[in-house]
């Protein structure tokens, strides 16, 4: 039999002040919160970490970057990857009710039109975007300095037509590209992985032909060269940086013939392991 789970209902007055529809956090999540769902809309966009998000019946893993659109009534909850990892999970949270619509004119058709939106939505931050309007919005909210209210909701109105904006762009190709994008980043970030052409295709769901032709297109690169690239940049890292031996660190990445990996560094880089460490120590 399943196990049931517990959902919380949480409601607006544990945050919202009498005449202003908007809250704004910056919290480090934990195990202690349980699953919630609210009457009021939130914004979460992790700052910092990794972990996991679940959302109804889905769990995500999250990361630095992404930001989510939580409408009226989804249960969800972060969780960190550990306990008490050495990299937190920060999530900034920007909560506001629906009276915040009607401090907009009904004409500015890109923030209204989030009220349509009554699904949640997971977007990927493309620079620094979501970053830039809820840092202020954070700093203003928790100032309280004359003035602060118009600016948060200046900042608020701003975030939701990027929202609109973005989501209104996320069409099939975009969303084929993201899902490239994170695993060229995958493999950059994990680099003593096996990965092969074909484990991409099929991780995509294309055809190896497809995968390839989109990889050199975005990444430049063939997808073998790009992934002896990423593991040869982590190595030129951990030469500079720390004190592992060479075959340690060949290992470290997925190279067990040392002979091979000598033979593509100086490939790559033009200069063995020994001598790239003996220039570029720091």
């Amino acid at each position: 039999m399943k196990a049931s789970r517990t959902i919380e209902q949480t409601p607006g007055s544990l945050f919202f002040k009498p005449g202003f529809p908007f809250f704004v956090n910056r919290i480090e999540e934990s195990f202690e919160l349980l699953e919630h769902t609210h009457d009021f809309y939130e914004i979460n966009y992790v700052a910092e970490g990794h972990g996991y998000h679940r959302i109804g019946e889905q769990v995500l893993p999250v990361r630095r970057g992404d930001l989510f659109w939580i409408p009226l009534g989804v249960s969800h909850v972060f969780r960190p990857a550990a306990a008490r990892g050495s990299e937190p999970l920060i999530v900034y949270n920007c909560l506001f009710q629906e009276a915040a619509f009607e401090r907009v004119s009904a004409e500015e058709a890109a923030v209204h039109g989030m009220r349509e939106e009554t699904a949640w939505r997971h977007l990927r931050e493309q620079g620094a975007e979501f970053a830039q309007l809820l840092e202020p919005m954070l700093r203003e909210f928790l100032g309280r300095q004359p003035g602060y209210r118009l600016w948060v909701q200046s900042e608020w109105a701003k975030l939701m037509i990027l929202l609109h904006r973005r989501l209104s762009a996320d069409t099939p190709a975009v969303r084929s590209a993201q899902a490239l994008q994170e695993l060229l980043d995958r493999i950059a970030l994990h680099p003593e992985g096996n990965y092969s052409l074909a484990w991409a295709a099929a991780t995509l769901g294309w055809s190896e032909r497809h995968t390839q032709r989109q990889v050199k297109t975005l990444a430049g690169v063939p997808f073998k060269t790009y992934v002896h690239n990423s593991k040869i940049h982590i190595c030129c890292q951990r030469l500079r940086e720390t004190n592992q031996t060479i075959p340690e660190i060949a290992r470290s990445v997925g190279y067990q013939d040392l002979k091979h990996f000598h033979a593509l560094f100086k490939r790559k880089t033009g200069m063995t392991p020994g001598q790239y460490r003996r220039e570029h120590r720091t």
